[in-house]
């Protein structure tokens, strides 16, 4: 107590002078951190907000094209769900990773955080970055499904303040940093980050009509290939945005057109699902949940 009065009567007093002065740091110049010595951590940085982005991306657009149904009173997922998203709805708009409803922003960020790291690894050397082959790959090859995801979900897409563009011209950017990523990982030997960008390729060029291109890519990519997006609970950024409102809080049920899907007789093991019994949070819609996604 006595140590916070004095604190308190020094704020008004010239007597007591320095003793709750704070020395700031100054600013901090860009050339500072733009060092090729931050190029790992650059890179790193444009796979985590992708990985933010995506994982948000794959809940609200699920709920966008009836695979998902929101099935509780969240705004956001109703707002989704009947297709009454504007450009000027804020959750949308501008809403940021791990928000409810953010969808534009975080991919923006992770589509340009990607391509900043390609300009900052383009402009350095061998020799001034480790592992640059590798950094190249990686961000080429996350861009690359950044602007992928644009071409597919959105009926237009700019960027960098640039001119507006439709999905094919939005595509064509998406397969020029496929490209760029497999050459950067084999001169590497970076085979998953080739084989990611391989399949990225190739899911582009089917939605450019371009069969034997995708078909070509698509032979290059072992059978068990995996490639995983990261997940933890420690903080919801970090969370599988579909668990959350899914199964944990029960906002979110897989429509009935997805139940019981079969190919030539066999159950399509991409869309294991269980039927909880239970209804979800809204008293009306039967939960049934993805097993694809377990845990949050």
């Amino acid at each position: 107590l006595n140590v916070l009065m004095l604190a308190l009567a020094c704020v008004g007093s010239a007597g007591c002078e320095g003793l709750l002065d704070v020395r700031l740091p100054g600013q901090v110049l860009e050339e500072t951190v733009s060092s090729s010595t931050y190029a790992e951590l650059f890179t790193q940085s444009a796979v985590a907000a992708f990985e933010c982005a995506f994982s948000t991306y794959v809940a609200l657009s699920g709920n966008v094209t009836d695979e998902l149904a929101s099935s509780g009173s969240l705004e956001a997922h109703n707002r989704y769900d009947m297709r009454n998203v504007g450009p000027d709805y804020p959750p949308y708009a501008t809403g940021l990773c791990g928000g409810l409803g953010a969808l534009y922003t975080p991919m923006s960020q992770a589509r340009w955080l990607a391509d900043d790291a390609i300009r900052r690894l383009e402009a350095a050397t061998d020799a001034q970055v480790a592992k640059r082959s590798t950094l190249l790959a990686t961000a080429y090859a996350y861009a690359g499904y950044g602007y992928l995801i644009f071409g597919e979900g959105w009926c237009s897409a700019a960027f960098d303040s640039g001119p507006e563009l439709l999905p094919p011209a939005v595509l064509a950017l998406a397969e020029s940093r496929f490209t760029k990523a497999i050459e950067s990982a084999q001169a590497a030997g970076a085979t998953d980050i080739g084989n990611l960008a391989r399949v990225g390729r190739a899911r582009t060029r089917l939605d450019l009509k371009n069969l034997p291109g995708a078909a070509a890519d698509a032979r290059l990519v072992p059978q068990n290939f995996n490639f995983m997006v990261t997940r933890t609970a420690a903080t919801p950024t970090r969370e599988n945005e579909y668990f959350v409102q899914g199964p944990y809080t029960r906002d979110t049920s897989v429509e009935r057109e997805f139940w019981n899907l079969s190919w030539k007789g066999v159950p399509d093991p991409r869309v294991a699902l269980t039927h909880t019994g239970v209804l979800a949070r809204d008293g009306q819609t039967r939960l049934v949940n993805a097993n694809k996604y377990p845990t949050a």
